[in-house]
């Protein structure tokens, strides 16, 4: 679901966004040695060492320098580069500063990684993609992995580096992580308690707020009204928003408040937000499922686990992030640089 800024879903930290980043300064420079780095396949698996800065067995210059080729005329990487810092230098700079960052901190703690320790990670990885997609079969979750890795841009070389820093961030906080019988209680909640399904209309002001209520109090349909005066992005669909549970505490406690005092049916008034009004219509209560707590215990302590160590790694993302120094000297990367939200 996308909800406009006023009852958004908690925004994702930037070590969330990346789970990323690094200074290039950490690169070779001209006329350094030459150094090796480990490359990954899209597992993440170490395949080689491949050489930095040597020129063994190097091919001709001029295709080194050829990046594609438009009805035969070469394009050179020094035509393309700047279109491309520009377009997503901001992305690439932070995933590879956080790169940096995050393979240092585990220097200094003396974290290693196994391979079993990236093969966990892919897989964790890969199956909250498709259980969030709601694949069907072992196929269907392939499938579905892939075309979002393909929207998102992660080709072999991001998806690799995702998958070993987020590795390395799990195994450096995983100490810290206490799973409580009350996050596995909310949890429980969350997934298997009561709903509400309902529409929202999101507005900037409480005389808009006020306006609105009175067209629907004069009998406009809530749908129609949503689709044309709701600055939510829920308004394409008439105000329709998935089923929110109280115990989501992603959504504003003045949301969840009063849907729970709400019957089916029910218009609210206007409620403040942190910016701006909303308006629901609860349009169903789904009623909690019945499973019992006990049937799904470890399925959520092991939920309540892989959710702590998510927070617990993006506030670290976040720390490496904050602490770091990051010098911009090309000019287009600069341009994308400067548009980046902290």
């Amino acid at each position: 679901m996308q909800m406009s800024p006023p009852i958004q879903r908690a925004k994702h930290s930037r070590g969330e966004r990346l789970c990323a980043m690094v200074m290039l300064a950490a690169a070779c420079s001209v006329g350094c040695a030459t150094t090796t780095q480990e490359a990954y396949d899209d597992r993440g698996l170490v395949l080689a060492e491949k050489s930095i800065g040597s020129t063994e067995g190097a091919s001709d210059p001029a295709l080194e320098q050829t990046a594609a080729l438009i009805d035969g005329v070469a394009l050179s990487w020094d035509q393309i580069r700047p279109f491309m810092a520009e377009a997503g230098g901001r992305l690439a700079l932070e995933e590879l500063a956080l790169d940096y960052l995050v393979d240092r901190e585990a220097r200094r703690r003396a974290v290693v990684l196994t391979r079993e320790d990236i093969d966990r990670e892919r897989d964790l990885l890969t199956d909250s993609i498709a259980q969030t997609a709601g694949a069907g079969d072992s196929q269907d979750a392939a499938r579905i992995v892939m075309a979002v890795r393909r929207r998102r841009g992660l080709g072999p070389e991001r998806f690799a580096g995702l998958v070993r820093r987020s590795a390395l961030l799990r195994k450096m906080v995983q100490p810290e992580v206490n799973v409580s019988s009350a996050s596995v209680a909310q949890l429980y909640d969350l997934i298997h308690g009561p709903r509400y399904q309902a529409r929202l209309i999101t507005v900037d002001s409480v005389d808009e707020a006020s306006r609105i209520s009175r067209r629907l109090a004069d009998g406009e349909r809530f749908g129609d009204v949503a689709a044309t005066r709701s600055t939510d992005a829920s308004a394409a669909r008439g105000g329709i928003i998935e089923p929110i549970s109280p115990a989501d505490t992603a959504y504003p406690a003045s949301i969840r408040r009063a849907l729970e005092q709400m019957n089916e049916g029910d218009i609210s008034t206007p409620i403040a937000l942190n910016e701006g009004y909303a308006i629901l219509l609860l349009e169903e209560i789904i009623e909690p499922d019945g499973v019992p707590p006990e049937d799904v215990r470890a399925e959520l302590e092991n939920a309540a686990r892989r959710q702590q160590e998510r927070l617990l790694m993006n506030r670290l993302a976040d720390q490496l992030l904050d602490a770091a120094r990051i010098t911009i000297l090309d000019d287009s990367l600069d341009f994308a640089w400067s548009a980046r939200t902290p």
